[in-house]
């Protein structure tokens, strides 16, 4: 299976590092010199200098025999344009592009796959916000994953040694009042179908499969009681620190954000009714500790820093 990938910034880059383990064949297109270069030390993939809105690089990327090509570039014109020029050039393939903007968003009916030839549009600002709210509802989840409209959702629970889980058949689980549907479990790297003879043990990442109506009571049998979450901080007020700010703003929690940008904090401070803007540095302890950051029921680290919001995410939990 071919695919081509349109951008080697961190998002294209971690596609094709994921393809290129489940040995596809990647290839990869960038203007960016540095991020080529980056691409041929550490992925066995192809690489190429270039515009993924040249139909001739799109041709030397080998678009004619693709199954599916990603436009990941940090650009939403980009992305579309080169979806468009890959319907026309191999109409088979599947194309889906990154889109960040979200007017574009709005306008479903003029970037229909008909008009531009997209299958698949992907906001990862929007999916990131999806995944927060589905975490802070489900505390304690690894993941969370709605299907049917978020009326049925995959929760995934790591198991301790001390979980009451833990040496339990599933055929118990099943047996107890209200049936238990384990969808899947993720042992060491292997994924494992269950059947009523597997036993849960301990470091299990256990995937149950959850209707919504019965979320409260799953988890408390599961011994995982879901406690309210109504107080955050947010540190970053970029495109994605903002979209959740709006969002638990809307659910009325008691959020507090974080920026070291005078300009950002006076834009969230009119666009936001209850969240408290505070201009700083979300990575000083002194500052986390005078916003009580201890007593808060989850932090976010959002900037546009990965490193920096890993080492903000270590303070916090210190």
């Amino acid at each position: 299976m071919r695919v081509i990938i349109v951008g080697a910034g961190e998002v294209g880059y971690h596609i094709a590092k994921k393809l290129s383990d489940e040995k596809r064949d990647v290839v990869l297109i960038d203007k960016d010199p540095g991020k080529i270069r980056r691409i041929n030390e550490n992925l066995d993939v192809q690489a190429f200098l270039g515009s993924g809105t040249s139909p001739k690089m799109l041709r030397q990327a080998g678009i004619q025999d693709a199954q599916l090509l990603v436009a990941a570039t940090d650009m939403d014109e980009v992305n579309l344009i080169a979806c468009l020029l890959a319907r026309n050039l191999n109409r088979y393939a599947v194309k889906i592009a990154r889109v960040r903007n979200q007017e574009y968003l709005q306008e479903k009916s003029l970037f229909s796959k008909d008009l531009l030839g997209v299958d698949l549009i992907i906001n990862t600002q929007s999916m990131m916000v999806e995944t927060i709210l589905n975490l802070m509802d489900i505390p304690g989840a690894s993941e969370v994953i709605d299907f049917l409209g978020g009326a049925v959702k995959l929760v995934s629970f790591l198991i301790f040694e001390d979980s009451p889980l833990a040496g339990k058949k599933l055929s118990e689980l099943s047996n107890q009042e209200g049936k238990l549907l384990v969808g899947a479990i993720v042992r060491g790297h292997k994924i494992l179908i269950p059947n009523g003879n597997d036993t849960i043990q301990p470091m299990d990442l256990v995937y149950f499969v959850i209707k919504k109506s019965e979320l409260d009571q799953t988890l408390s049998r599961l011994h995982m009681p879901a406690k309210p979450m109504r107080n955050v901080i947010i540190v970053g007020a970029g495109g994605t620190g903002m979209a959740v700010a709006k969002a638990l703003d809307q659910r009325r929690l008691n959020v507090k954000l974080i920026d070291q940008d005078g300009a950002k904090c006076k834009e969230a401070n009119r666009l936001l009714e209850k969240v408290v803007v505070i201009k700083g540095d979300g990575g000083d302890r002194d500052l986390l500790i005078e916003e009580n950051a201890r007593a808060m029921d989850m932090l976010i680290a959002v900037t546009d820093d990965e490193e920096s919001n890993v080492l903000i995410s270590l303070l916090a939990k210190e």
